[in-house]
């Protein structure tokens, strides 16, 4: 379900709204992005004109000293029009999914370093159920990453 928006032979329109209150400490933030795609060629492989799907997350987080964040997520992503999806036995329209871990913070003189390291876990969907496929084969992920900020 993951990767709408690097579909092949599909143009995605992207429309998203992201609200976050930051004070003293917390962080909580909510967001919600609709991904609009539209065919522009594999007519034969791809049968749909055109697909919906719905993502949206709620993220908490605290900082427990300036350089450590505790960060708590929960996420939703929905097809809402997707009928090659929908045609299959046991279709997978939908993700419901957290994840918990903490993120550092490490300033050099010329970036900021944020690494981060997260547990996941699908809670309802093919994450959920063992059927998630790609790319881990496994319902339970551990992330590691490390953004930079220059």
């Amino acid at each position: 379900m993951d990767n709408a928006l690097f579909a092949v032979n599909y143009f995605t329109v992207i429309p998203g709204l992201d609200i976050a209150y930051i004070a003293h400490g917390w962080t909580i933030q909510l967001e919600a992005t609709l991904l609009q795609l539209t065919r522009t060629r594999g007519e034969q492989i791809d049968l749909d004109p055109s697909r919906t799907n719905f993502t949206s997350g709620l993220a908490l987080g605290y900082a427990v000293v300036p350089n450590l964040s505790l960060i708590g997520e929960l996420r939703y992503q929905r097809w809402l029009d997707n009928a090659t999806v929908s045609a299959v036995p046991k279709p997978a329209v939908e993700n419901l999914s957290f994840a918990v871990g903490p993120r550092f913070t490490f300033k050099t003189a010329i970036a900021t370093l944020r690494p981060g390291i997260a547990y996941a876990q699908g809670l309802v969907g093919p994450m959920a159920n063992g059927n998630y496929t790609s790319p881990t084969h496994s319902d339970k992920i551990i992330f590691i990453d490390l953004p930079v900020i220059f």
